[in-house]
């Protein structure tokens, strides 16, 4: 066993859970004793004692933040006196799968006016007769009991079964039962403890009998085992609702009668309902084994009716579903897990969708493409491609007539420069200059022009005037320069 100690809370699992509470993971320590909570510093809304070995659900200090804690398969089998002042905002308790085996145990919790939602589910106590109506009129301010909603009809059965001083009486001997052992009340109860009577006997084997089905057997079966007694509750309900008239009859002249006899009517009653207290587990242990025969016969018929061999091997009983389980554990692994890998998860999806939508885009896209190729799409393309192919045609054309009119240009040019070659020849042979055969080339250029004729160069100013001579340096300016005479004269 281990102690619960500030440091294991310190060191324990602390999430946010998927209620959006705070809460401190203490399951499967094994712990014995409730401790040192103080060390939580009441920063948590949920507390999970599951799966340890608590005894005794006290040792709480003053949580005024706690609202819901988890004591799944304990050993708890009594519970804390004052458990309104250390929990005083507590709304759900879960004590599913333990020890609690009375219905006075449940007494502390009618002080706990915040609670809400009970369960008490797999704690022998639920086999306890008036179970749920007596937890439903001494804790009345549960609204779930056993993850099951406490409906009005309920409420209505259970305050009109407790109510009256009947009622009342009934609740005290409930509650008495549940008390712990007083010195010497085995002994009056060894004495009181008797064979069970012909008429349990004939009622518990009428019940076999009319039994259609192995899962009634067995149903009985647990009933003999949990010490009650099947057909006993059909033969004292038609008696009890007789009492129950009179008693509400009576009622009123009762109020009436003195102070003194008050007492004696009172032991009267007690008397009265400890001799019609049902039987003890002994007697129903007597009548187990009385029955048990019978309980073998029927088995063994109803298999051979549903045709199940008799090779002595193991067979099923078929059980009702199981209802109103403890999910609790579920709830918590996946809060866990959504709380550590909730975004992953949220972005795996984004993407899945954003990848589905573009495979829808694509395949819509290409059957909306092939939906409109229409019949009229097709000879309008092929308008636009004969159209495309006459356009080219007459570029074609229009290049083709360039081109050849620049190679008829090309030859006209080769052909004029050779006949002006020839023309340059024969003057060169009648004895004319270049010059003057340049000139007729010219004027015959003149007077046939063609597009190759050069142009005329411009008129330029000359340099000296027309009247210049160089040798007697007349005209072409103001220079008196001469050259000098030569010769013996010439003073050399």
């Amino acid at each position: 066993m281990v102690k619960l100690t500030a440091e294991m809370i310190e060191q324990a699992a602390q999430f946010t859970n998927p209620v959006r509470d705070r809460e401190l993971d203490l399951r499967g320590y094994k712990i014995p004793v409730l401790e040192n909570l103080g060390a939580t510093l009441d920063q948590f809304d949920t507390i999970d004692l599951s799966d340890n070995e608590v005894r005794k659900l006290d040792g709480f200090p003053l949580l005024k933040r706690l609202k819901t804690l988890l004591v799944n398969n304990n050993k708890i089998c009594r519970i804390g006196e004052s458990l309104e002042q250390c929990l005083p905002n507590l709304k759900e308790l879960v004590l599913t799968n333990n020890n609690i085996q009375d219905l006075g145990d449940l007494d502390p919790l009618a002080s706990v006016k915040t609670l809400s939602l009970l369960s008490l589910l797999r704690n022998p106590v639920t086999n306890k007769k008036h179970y749920r109506l007596y937890v439903i009129n001494k804790i009345p301010q549960v609204r779930v009991l056993d993850f099951q909603k406490v409906k009005l009809k309920e409420r209505q059965e259970a305050e009109k079964m407790f109510k009256g001083k009947r009622g009342v009486q009934l609740a005290k001997d409930i509650a008495k039962r549940t008390k712990t052992f007083t010195p010497g009340a085995a002994a009056q109860l060894e004495k009181k403890r008797a064979g069970p009577s012909q008429a349990d006997v004939e009622a518990v084997k009428n019940a076999i009998a009319n039994a259609s089905s192995l899962a009634e057997v067995e149903r009985l079966k647990g009933m003999l085992q949990a010490g009650q007694i099947p057909g006993r509750d059909l033969r004292s309900g038609a008696a009890s609702m007789v009492e129950e008239e009179e008693e509400e009859e009576e009622e009123s002249e009762q109020m009436e009668t003195q102070m003194g006899g008050a007492p004696d009517l009172d032991m009267n009653v007690e008397n009265q309902d400890m001799d019609e207290e049902p039987h003890v587990n002994g007697s129903a242990d007597e009548l187990l084994a009385d029955c048990s025969p019978e309980i073998q016969s029927k088995s063994e018929s109803i298999m051979d009716k549903v045709g199940v061999g008799d090779g002595g091997g193991n067979y099923r009983v078929e059980q009702p579903p199981p209802h109103n389980q403890d999910l609790s554990t579920l709830g918590m692994m996946a809060g866990e897990f959504l709380s550590q890998y909730g975004w992953y998860l949220l972005l795996v999806c984004v993407l899945v969708y954003l990848l589905i939508q573009h495979l829808n885009r694509r395949s819509s896209s290409r059957s909306h493409s092939s939906d409109t190729a229409t019949p009229e799409d097709a000879v309008v393309v092929k308008q636009r491609h004969e159209a495309m192919e006459a356009a080219r045609r007459r570029m074609q054309e229009e290049l083709d007539a360039r081109a050849s009119a620049f190679i008829e240009k090309q030859k006209q040019q080769v052909e004029e420069k050779r006949k002006q070659k020839i023309e340059i020849w024969e003057s060169v042979q009648q004895g004319k200059s270049y010059k003057g055969s340049a000139k007729l080339s010219q004027t015959g250029e003149q007077s046939n022009p063609t597009p190759t004729v050069l142009k005329s160069k411009t008129d330029k100013k000359p340099l000296r005037g027309t009247d210049y001579n160089p040798l007697s340096g007349n005209g072409g300016g103001t220079c008196t320069w001469r050259p000098g005479r030569r010769g013996p004269s010439s003073g050399g």
